[in-house]
This record gives C-alpha cells, sequence and structure tokens, in this order.
C-alpha cells in the first residue's frame, strides 16, 4: 500500500503549466466570441418562446373561464325555470 500512495502523492503534486497555458485560457476567456454570441441568440429565443406559450395558455384559460361561466349562467336559468314549473304545479295542487 505503501508504494500505491508514493505513487498517487507523486502524481498528485503540484506540476508547472506548458509554456504559454495562461495566454491560451486568456485568449478563449476573453473576447466575445461566437460561442456566447450563438448562446445569447438561444437564449433570447427560449425566453420569447416560453413568454409566449404562457401567454397563449392565459388566453387558453380566460376561454375557458368564460365558457364556464355561459354554462353555469345557462344551468342557473334553467334551474330557475324548473323550479318555477315545480312551484307553479305545488301551487296548484294545494288549490285543488
Amino acid at each position: 500500500m505503501n508504494q500505491f500512495e508514493d505513487e498517487l502523492r507523486q502524481e498528485l503534486r503540484r506540476k508547472q503549466p506548458p509554456a504559454g497555458f495562461v495566454q491560451k485560457v486568456l485568449a478563449k476567456t476573453r473576447g466575445p466570441g461566437k460561442l456566447r454570441h450563438w448562446l445569447a441568440i438561444g437564449l433570447a429565443a427560449s425566453l420569447a418562446f416560453i413568454g409566449a406559450f404562457e401567454l397563449y395558455r392565459y388566453e387558453q384559460g380566460m376561454h375557458a373561464k368564460q365558457q364556464l361561466m355561459l354554462a353555469l349562467e345557462i344551468t342557473s336559468n334553467k334551474l330557475n325555470a324548473a323550479q318555477h314549473k315545480v312551484d307553479a304545479v305545488n301551487h296548484r295542487s294545494i288549490l285543488e
């Protein structure tokens, strides 16, 4: 086990980076770069799509709400008419 630990220490010890490593990393992180440009465009398109989809869902919900309110109003009117008929029949049967 001691040999394994020695090999592990040797592999994990600090090493100097190759010449020009820092400049290469900085060159890749600086400047706009095409990847950043396309990522920004993709993000903007995604946000626009999500916004449009949420607006569509909201409008669907409002339409469904209007249909439900109309259905409830129609049902209420029909139940009131039926109740009036039942009341009229009961009133006639009491008078007879």
